[in-house]
């Protein structure tokens, strides 16, 4: 046996894999790690899948080995993350002091060359619009979810703790594509009121669109991806589920409806 000591700086996968390979090999080896936990790469972040080396695709063997892929924890990684640059901003501001406030004042957080505008008026009346809108959006979307639940595979397979998380985190995208569809409205009608002042216009938009994604994602994620899947009760039109079309078809007049009659007493009659 070697009396030489090898030491390896870091123990993640490869600083580990290195150690115990030279240790069956008879070698003396030190792992240094500054972390309390070993075995994680980049301090634990998330890691890509790579998706070149092997014929079957990654996310493929993951679903074959029962691993679900539906990405569910996009809205918590969402709140991480701004709770981690919100952190992060703290630290600076105390680092730094006026300088950071300097360069925070011509370089404003998340969306660069907003400027003061994301604290005009203007900006607080179309952030005031969309936050009603997403309000509705997630209250009747929810109610839809609850009722058309039984439509699909998971109100057999999974307990009662996995179906209210599918119905949340369900919810929470629909109300991401509601708004998505509020934003596109908005822009193509030039009007952060729409829903008011051009209703048919508005609401034709958000229609096609919700209802053309609602489509992709339903073929996607129940005949590519297995995400989720249709009893024999679920009406179908071209392989698609009734039920997930006829939701953005009827839910976006309802919310318009709603939205005019809230929007007149939060915004005025005549606002704009």
């Amino acid at each position: 046996m070697q009396t030489d000591l090898i030491q390896i700086g870091g123990a993640g996968p490869a600083g580990l894999a290195a150690a115990i390979t030279l240790a069956k090999a008879g070698r003396h080896v030190l792992v240094h790690e500054m972390q309390s936990e070993i075995g994680h790469r980049f301090g634990g972040d998330f890691q890509g899948l790579e998706n070149w080396s092997t014929p079957q695709d990654a996310l493929d063997h993951l679903r074959e080995i029962g691993i679900t892929t539906d990405f569910a924890m996009f809205p918590i990684l969402v709140i991480m993350y701004v709770y981690l640059a919100r952190r992060e901003e703290r630290d600076a501001r105390a680092a730094f002091g006026e300088d950071y406030a300097r360069y925070e004042a011509d370089i404003p957080a998340f969306f660069p060359g907003l400027g003061k505008s994301m604290h005009s008026p203007a900006m607080r009346h179309i952030i005031a619009r969309a936050s009603l809108w997403s309000a509705l959006a997630f209250v009747l979307n929810l109610t839809w979810e609850i009722a058309h639940i039984r439509l699909y595979t998971i109100w057999a397979a999974a307990d009662r703790m996995s179906i209210a998380w599918a119905l949340l985190h369900c919810s929470l995208g629909d109300v991401m594509i509601a708004l998505a569809m509020f934003v596109l409205a908005g822009i193509a009608l030039w009007r952060a009121d729409w829903p008011t002042s051009r209703p048919w216009a508005g609401g034709a938009i958000v229609v096609i669109g919700s209802m053309a994604f609602t489509a992709w994602s339903e073929w996607y994620n129940v005949y590519r991806a297995g995400n989720w899947g249709y009893t024999v009760s679920m009406p179908l039109i071209f392989g698609i589920g009734l039920s997930p079309l006829l939701q953005w078809l009827i839910l976006p007049p309802v919310m318009m409806g709603a939205y005019r009659k809230l929007g007149q007493v939060l915004f005025g009659r005549h606002s704009s």
